[in-house]
């Protein structure tokens, strides 16, 4: 007899159960991640299943910066995986909410931040130094490191800016440039990052989570005056002086 997705959820609430799905580094691999979505009848539409109970969802970060390794799905689509990715991610994490106030879902959903989402969203702090036509310059000559320097100086860049481009070349040179071009360039990605999606990567990726008495990150803190009980490090996440959030982020 064939066993439905309904009555897999009726066996689950019974017997107290949850599924636990945990998909670790994506970079850009859009298809692996709405094959998998799809297989345990999670994705519909692009949004959340309304049928889809019972489960939780973490993603372990690193969802953009494709670095060139062979990925899923058709070759001449790889390039926008990153993008694809955060509005799905976004898309999912809206729709879920809604159906949890409508339907009463007892499903979670924890997207979780990676170090690469981090360096993306850091490098938006270039344009705090310099205009787009300045960062567009920076980015087409990005392996001339001489030439960037010098340019910097007739600007008259000061050290915190110069800090500032090197974090953005960091970013773009370990997958940053394809990023880029799965928004459609320099433009659409400021402006999307400046904006409401921008802000659901700022403040609904979590550091960290504990579901079912498993911890899952994607990594631990370098430095061990922060290897602490996960209340405590929730704690320090809302009332640390700036400079020591960012240490422990």
């Amino acid at each position: 007899m064939e066993i439905t997705l309904t009555s897999k959820i009726k066996q689950f609430k019974k017997k107290n159960l949850r599924k636990i799905i945990a998909i670790g580094d994506l970079h850009g691999d859009y298809h692996r991640l709405a094959r998998i979505l799809k297989e345990n009848n999670i994705l519909m539409e692009n949004n959340w299943n309304p049928q889809a109970d019972y489960l939780d969802l973490i993603l372990i970060g690193d969802y953009v910066d494709w670095r060139g390794e062979p990925l899923e799905g058709d070759r001449e689509t790889w390039i926008k995986g990153p993008k694809a990715i955060l509005d799905l991610i976004k898309n999912l994490s809206e729709s879920l909410k809604n159906l949890k106030k409508e339907n009463n879902l007892k499903s979670n959903f924890y997207p979780l931040l990676g170090n690469h989402d981090q360096m993306m969203l850091d490098a938006l702090n270039i344009f705090n130094f310099l205009d787009l036509e300045e960062v567009n310059f920076i980015a087409l000559n990005s392996w001339q490191f001489y030439k960037i320097k010098k340019y910097l100086l007739e600007r008259k860049i000061n050290q915190a800016g110069e800090e500032t481009v090197l974090n953005f070349l960091n970013w773009f040179y370990q997958g940053g440039e394809v990023t880029l071009k799965s928004f459609g360039g320099l433009e659409i990605w400021r402006k999307e990052l400046a904006g409401y999606l921008g802000s659901f990567l700022k403040n609904d990726l979590n550091l960290f989570v504990k579901v079912n008495q498993k911890f899952f990150s994607h990594s631990i803190p370098d430095d061990k005056k922060y290897w602490k009980p996960l209340g405590e490090l929730k704690k320090d996440l809302k009332n640390l002086p700036e400079q020591e959030k960012k240490e422990l982020i």
